[in-house]
């Protein structure tokens, strides 16, 4: 019997960033937090971060996220603003959700850039519809060119996305220079923006939502549902998205749009072919709502 013939690598190269760039840091937990240090080292002066995340530090993130005692009771955005701020990099917090009702007016709020800039969304969210509106928002809200790094993890696993919208790249073999190029990541993972069912250990009820619709109880978060989840997988999260990030700054060519990672020393690429990049123009990504997809075997 003859074997199917592999499709081509896809090989990726972005442009030399010579823009400003703008990073929206979403999410100030495990991941989160672990992703500033690093990010902070490869931002040059005249770039801006901003920091969203509603919650506050709590006695119990003190042994797996970057807090300290005397950060209990504060948000979690405005400590790692104050932490990493810099003279010559804007860092500002936003302590608030990513909700339809508030993404027109986080966008607002952001400092003005007055340079010519990119922007970079990194998300590391812990639930499929903060997921879906960020998506919404890079999508459908920011100006080109942008990109969404999303991480995602459980006990010992997770995974690292990275969507592009009209990014300037060369796609190899394809065209003589930098074109517009967009990768639909989440192709490759669809029920991440999706209902997935999960179990109410308070009534059995099996949801969709995120809140039990029988108790009204919300279905817990990553830090609140793997008690034991490890330091490790939150470091090698935050590499993971610092790894995207370096490809976009430093021109590294590159021929997938992600990983699946585990602490066991395993990491499987999501390679460009699965999602089929696109350029010259920008093709705005399915936002996916359908609960159906069969993709509980990956982490989110």
């Amino acid at each position: 019997m003859a074997k199917t013939p592999e499709k081509p690598m896809i090989l990726v190269t972005a442009a030399p960033l010579r823009a400003s760039l703008r990073v929206v840091l979403i999410g100030a937990g495990g991941n989160g937090a672990r992703v500033m240090p690093p990010l902070m080292q490869m931002l040059r002066p005249g770039d801006q971060v901003s920091v969203v995340d509603h919650d506050i530090v709590e006695d119990r993130n003190l042994a797996r996220q970057h807090f300290t005692e005397r950060d209990i009771g504060r948000p979690k955005a405005l400590v790692l603003a104050e932490r990493y701020r810099r003279p010559s990099i804007e860092v500002t917090a936003f302590a608030q959700q990513v909700l339809p009702t508030t993404t027109s007016r986080l966008l607002s709020d952001l400092p003005r850039m007055t340079t010519p800039y990119h922007t970079v969304v990194i998300g590391c969210v812990d639930n499929w519809e903060a997921r879906a509106q960020i998506q919404s928002m890079v999508v459908g809200i920011i100006s080109p060119p942008r990109a969404y790094i999303d991480v995602g993890n459980e006990t010992r696993g997770g995974q690292v996305l990275m969507a592009l919208f009209g990014w300037p790249a060369t796609i190899a073999g394809t065209t003589p220079g930098p074109v517009n190029v967009t990768i639909p990541a989440f192709h490759a993972m669809p029920q991440l923006l999706c209902a997935q069912r999960w179990l109410c250990h308070q009534c059995g009820v099996w949801n969709t939502a995120v809140v039990c619709h029988e108790c009204n109880q919300p279905q817990a978060s990553c830090g609140q549902r793997v008690d034991m989840q490890t330091v490790m997988v939150n470091h090698m999260a935050a590499a993971g998205a610092i790894n995207c990030l370096s490809w976009l700054m430093l021109g590294i060519p590159f021929t997938s749009c992600g990983a699946f990672f585990s602490t066991l020393n395993t990491m499987q690429p999501i390679r460009l072919d699965r999602v089929g990049p696109t350029f010259g123009h920008i093709e705005p990504e399915l936002t996916f709502a359908d609960p159906a997809s069969g993709a509980e075997d990956h982490p989110a």
